[in-house]
Protein backbone atom coordinates (compact mmCIF):
# COMPACT_ATOMS: atom_id res chain seq x y z
CA UNK A 1 0.00 0.00 0.00
CA UNK A 2 1.25 3.52 -0.80
CA UNK A 3 1.46 6.55 1.48
CA UNK A 4 -1.09 9.34 1.26
CA UNK A 5 -0.41 11.90 -1.42
CA UNK A 6 -0.57 15.12 0.62
CA UNK A 7 -0.49 17.28 -2.50
CA UNK A 8 -3.97 16.07 -3.46
CA UNK A 9 -7.33 16.51 -1.79
CA UNK A 10 -8.45 13.15 -3.13
CA UNK A 11 -8.21 10.18 -0.75
CA UNK A 12 -5.38 7.80 -1.57
CA UNK A 13 -6.58 4.74 -3.49
CA UNK A 14 -5.40 1.17 -2.84
CA UNK A 15 -2.55 -0.09 -4.99
CA UNK A 16 -3.29 -3.72 -5.90
CA UNK A 17 -0.65 -6.12 -7.18
CA UNK A 18 -0.97 -7.15 -10.81
CA UNK A 19 -0.93 -10.58 -12.40
CA UNK A 20 2.14 -12.38 -13.75
CA UNK A 21 2.99 -11.45 -17.34
CA UNK A 22 2.49 -14.37 -19.70
CA UNK A 23 5.85 -13.89 -21.38
CA UNK A 24 7.66 -14.21 -18.07
CA UNK A 25 5.88 -17.42 -17.16
CA UNK A 26 6.42 -18.80 -20.67
CA UNK A 27 10.15 -18.03 -20.55
CA UNK A 28 10.37 -19.55 -17.07
CA UNK A 29 8.88 -22.87 -18.19
CA UNK A 30 10.91 -22.91 -21.40
CA UNK A 31 14.12 -22.41 -19.42
CA UNK A 32 13.13 -25.05 -16.89
CA UNK A 33 12.36 -27.53 -19.68
CA UNK A 34 15.94 -27.06 -20.96
CA UNK A 35 17.43 -27.55 -17.50
CA UNK A 36 18.32 -23.86 -17.16
CA UNK A 37 17.88 -22.32 -13.71
CA UNK A 38 17.05 -18.62 -14.14
CA UNK A 39 17.09 -17.62 -10.49
CA UNK A 40 16.27 -13.95 -11.14
CA UNK A 41 13.22 -14.85 -13.22
CA UNK A 42 12.06 -17.45 -10.69
CA UNK A 43 12.27 -14.84 -7.92
CA UNK A 44 10.49 -12.26 -10.08
CA UNK A 45 7.55 -14.59 -10.79
CA UNK A 46 7.44 -15.95 -7.24
CA UNK A 47 7.30 -12.52 -5.61
CA UNK A 48 4.75 -11.29 -8.15
CA UNK A 49 2.49 -14.20 -7.20
CA UNK A 50 3.12 -13.56 -3.52
CA UNK A 51 2.01 -9.94 -3.79
CA UNK A 52 -0.93 -10.95 -5.96
CA UNK A 53 -2.11 -13.46 -3.35
CA UNK A 54 -1.83 -10.83 -0.63
CA UNK A 55 -3.93 -8.39 -2.67
CA UNK A 56 -6.55 -11.05 -3.40
CA UNK A 57 -6.89 -11.86 0.29
CA UNK A 58 -7.25 -8.15 1.10
CA UNK A 59 -10.05 -7.84 -1.46
CA UNK A 60 -11.76 -10.90 -0.03
CA UNK A 61 -11.63 -9.35 3.44
CA UNK A 62 -12.99 -6.06 2.09
CA UNK A 63 -16.01 -7.94 0.75
CA UNK A 64 -16.62 -9.19 4.28
CA UNK A 65 -16.60 -5.70 5.72
CA UNK A 66 -12.92 -5.34 6.63
CA UNK A 67 -11.18 -3.10 4.11
CA UNK A 68 -7.41 -2.48 4.23
CA UNK A 69 -6.34 1.13 4.61
CA UNK A 70 -4.16 2.19 1.63
CA UNK A 71 -2.09 4.45 3.91
CA UNK A 72 -1.25 2.47 7.06
CA UNK A 73 -2.46 -1.01 6.02
CA UNK A 74 -4.72 -1.11 9.07
CA UNK A 75 -8.17 -2.71 9.00
CA UNK A 76 -11.12 -0.39 8.38
CA UNK A 77 -14.46 -1.84 9.42
CA UNK A 78 -17.41 -0.96 7.23
CA UNK A 79 -21.14 -1.51 7.50
CA UNK A 80 -23.22 -2.80 4.64
CA UNK A 81 -24.92 0.47 3.68
CA UNK A 82 -25.05 1.30 -0.01
CA UNK A 83 -22.59 4.18 0.37
CA UNK A 84 -20.74 3.81 3.68
CA UNK A 85 -17.79 6.03 4.38
CA UNK A 86 -14.54 4.30 5.32
CA UNK A 87 -12.64 6.01 8.13
CA UNK A 88 -9.26 4.80 9.40
CA UNK A 89 -7.67 5.75 12.72
CA UNK A 90 -4.65 7.07 10.80
CA UNK A 91 -6.82 9.80 9.26
CA UNK A 92 -7.47 8.28 5.85
CA UNK A 93 -11.05 8.25 4.71
CA UNK A 94 -12.98 7.43 1.55
CA UNK A 95 -16.21 5.89 0.28
CA UNK A 96 -16.72 2.18 -0.13
CA UNK A 97 -18.00 2.53 -3.70
CA UNK A 98 -14.78 4.30 -4.73
CA UNK A 99 -12.72 1.65 -2.94
CA UNK A 100 -14.64 -1.14 -4.66
CA UNK A 101 -14.13 0.46 -8.07
CA UNK A 102 -10.33 0.18 -7.64
CA UNK A 103 -10.50 -3.61 -8.02
CA UNK A 104 -13.71 -4.15 -9.98
CA UNK A 105 -13.09 -6.25 -13.09
CA UNK A 106 -9.45 -6.98 -12.21
CA UNK A 107 -9.96 -10.63 -11.16
CA UNK A 108 -8.85 -9.84 -7.62
CA UNK A 109 -11.63 -11.65 -5.79
CA UNK A 110 -10.05 -14.80 -4.35
CA UNK A 111 -13.25 -16.84 -4.11
CA UNK A 112 -12.40 -20.52 -4.39
CA UNK A 113 -8.67 -19.74 -4.49
CA UNK A 114 -8.62 -18.20 -1.02
CA UNK A 115 -7.27 -21.28 0.74
CA UNK A 116 -4.57 -21.72 -1.93
CA UNK A 117 -3.49 -18.07 -1.66
CA UNK A 118 -3.14 -18.50 2.09
CA UNK A 119 -1.19 -21.73 1.65
CA UNK A 120 1.12 -20.14 -0.92
CA UNK A 121 1.89 -17.26 1.46
CA UNK A 122 2.44 -19.70 4.33
CA UNK A 123 4.76 -21.96 2.31
CA UNK A 124 6.69 -19.15 0.61
CA UNK A 125 9.31 -18.56 3.37
CA UNK A 126 10.17 -22.26 3.35
CA UNK A 127 10.99 -22.23 -0.37
CA UNK A 128 14.66 -21.39 0.05
CA UNK A 129 16.18 -22.43 -3.28
CA UNK A 130 15.11 -21.90 -6.93
CA UNK A 131 13.88 -25.49 -7.31
CA UNK A 132 11.54 -25.20 -4.32
CA UNK A 133 10.23 -21.85 -5.55
CA UNK A 134 9.64 -23.26 -9.03
CA UNK A 135 7.59 -26.13 -7.59
CA UNK A 136 5.58 -23.69 -5.46
CA UNK A 137 4.90 -21.44 -8.48
CA UNK A 138 3.77 -24.42 -10.52
CA UNK A 139 1.54 -25.69 -7.72
CA UNK A 140 -0.32 -22.36 -7.44
CA UNK A 141 -0.90 -21.63 -11.14
CA UNK A 142 -2.40 -25.10 -11.65
CA UNK A 143 -5.08 -24.74 -8.98
CA UNK A 144 -8.82 -24.65 -9.66
CA UNK A 145 -11.43 -22.61 -7.76
CA UNK A 146 -13.05 -24.71 -5.03
CA UNK A 147 -10.70 -27.60 -5.80
CA UNK A 148 -11.25 -30.37 -3.26
CA UNK A 149 -14.62 -28.92 -2.27
CA UNK A 150 -17.76 -30.53 -3.65
CA UNK A 151 -18.03 -32.99 -6.51
CA UNK A 152 -15.69 -31.32 -9.04
CA UNK A 153 -13.25 -28.36 -9.30
CA UNK A 154 -14.53 -24.99 -10.44
CA UNK A 155 -13.03 -22.73 -13.09
CA UNK A 156 -9.21 -22.62 -13.42
CA UNK A 157 -7.55 -20.06 -11.19
CA UNK A 158 -5.16 -19.01 -13.96
CA UNK A 159 -7.29 -15.99 -14.89
CA UNK A 160 -6.69 -14.48 -11.43
CA UNK A 161 -2.94 -15.09 -11.57
CA UNK A 162 -1.83 -14.79 -15.20
CA UNK A 163 -2.20 -11.56 -17.19
CA UNK A 164 -4.56 -11.98 -20.13
CA UNK A 165 -7.49 -10.35 -21.92
CA UNK A 166 -9.90 -13.16 -21.06
CA UNK A 167 -10.26 -16.26 -18.92
CA UNK A 168 -10.05 -18.47 -22.00
CA UNK A 169 -6.80 -16.80 -23.08
CA UNK A 170 -5.22 -17.45 -19.68
CA UNK A 171 -6.39 -21.05 -19.68
CA UNK A 172 -5.18 -21.69 -23.24
CA UNK A 173 -1.80 -20.23 -22.32
CA UNK A 174 -1.46 -22.49 -19.30
CA UNK A 175 -2.69 -25.47 -21.32
CA UNK A 176 0.18 -25.01 -23.79
CA UNK A 177 3.04 -24.42 -21.34
CA UNK A 178 6.33 -25.94 -22.45
CA UNK A 179 7.27 -29.27 -20.90
CA UNK A 180 10.49 -31.14 -21.69
CA UNK A 181 12.66 -34.07 -20.68
CA UNK A 182 14.40 -31.94 -18.07
CA UNK A 183 11.16 -30.61 -16.61
CA UNK A 184 10.76 -31.73 -13.02
CA UNK A 185 8.64 -34.91 -12.88
CA UNK A 186 6.29 -33.35 -10.32
CA UNK A 187 5.68 -30.38 -12.62
CA UNK A 188 4.90 -32.68 -15.55
CA UNK A 189 2.47 -34.65 -13.38
CA UNK A 190 0.80 -31.46 -12.11
CA UNK A 191 0.41 -30.12 -15.63
CA UNK A 192 -0.93 -33.42 -16.98
CA UNK A 193 -3.50 -33.62 -14.17
CA UNK A 194 -4.55 -30.00 -14.84
CA UNK A 195 -5.00 -30.68 -18.55
CA UNK A 196 -7.08 -33.78 -17.82
CA UNK A 197 -9.47 -31.83 -15.59
CA UNK A 198 -9.59 -28.96 -18.10
CA UNK A 199 -10.41 -31.39 -20.94
CA UNK A 200 -13.22 -32.85 -18.84
CA UNK A 201 -14.58 -29.37 -18.15
CA UNK A 202 -14.46 -28.51 -21.86
CA UNK A 203 -16.28 -31.73 -22.72
CA UNK A 204 -18.99 -31.00 -20.16
CA UNK A 205 -19.23 -27.41 -21.39
CA UNK A 206 -19.72 -28.54 -24.99
CA UNK A 207 -22.34 -31.06 -23.86
CA UNK A 208 -24.22 -28.30 -22.00
CA UNK A 209 -24.06 -26.03 -25.05
CA UNK A 210 -25.35 -28.79 -27.31
CA UNK A 211 -28.16 -29.62 -24.89
CA UNK A 212 -29.08 -25.93 -24.70
CA UNK A 213 -29.03 -25.61 -28.50
CA UNK A 214 -31.23 -28.67 -28.83
CA UNK A 215 -33.62 -27.27 -26.24
CA UNK A 216 -33.83 -23.94 -28.06
CA UNK A 217 -34.42 -25.71 -31.40
CA UNK A 218 -37.14 -27.90 -29.90
CA UNK A 219 -38.84 -24.85 -28.37
CA UNK A 220 -38.79 -23.01 -31.69
CA UNK A 221 -40.21 -26.07 -33.42
CA UNK A 222 -43.06 -26.27 -30.91
CA UNK A 223 -43.77 -22.57 -31.33
CA UNK A 224 -43.77 -22.95 -35.14
CA UNK A 225 -46.12 -25.92 -34.93
CA UNK A 226 -48.42 -24.02 -32.59
CA UNK A 227 -48.44 -21.07 -34.97
CA UNK A 228 -49.16 -23.35 -37.94
CA UNK A 229 -52.11 -24.98 -36.16
CA UNK A 230 -53.50 -21.59 -35.19
CA UNK A 231 -53.29 -20.43 -38.80
CA UNK A 232 -55.06 -23.60 -40.00
CA UNK A 233 -57.77 -23.09 -37.41
CA UNK A 234 -58.34 -19.49 -38.54
CA UNK A 235 -58.37 -20.56 -42.20
CA UNK A 236 -60.88 -23.33 -41.46
CA UNK A 237 -63.16 -20.88 -39.61
CA UNK A 238 -63.12 -18.46 -42.59
CA UNK A 239 -64.00 -21.28 -45.00
CA UNK A 240 -67.00 -22.26 -42.88
CA UNK A 241 -68.23 -18.66 -42.79
CA UNK A 242 -68.05 -18.46 -46.56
Amino acid sequence: MEERDKSSDQPKAPNWAGRVHKWKLARLYESHAKGIVDEDLINDVAYTLLLRCESMLMVEEAHRGRATCPVCSGTVERNMDKQPQLVCNCGWRGYWHDYWMTYKGKHLTAGGLESFCKEFIQRFPSAKNPSEKMLLIDWLVHRFHWEGVGESPGRPGAVCLIGSKSAEEANEFLYALTMGDKTHSHIRQEHSAWRTIRDQQRSKGRARQEAHAQGVAAKRQRQAEKKRRRAEKIKSAHEKDN
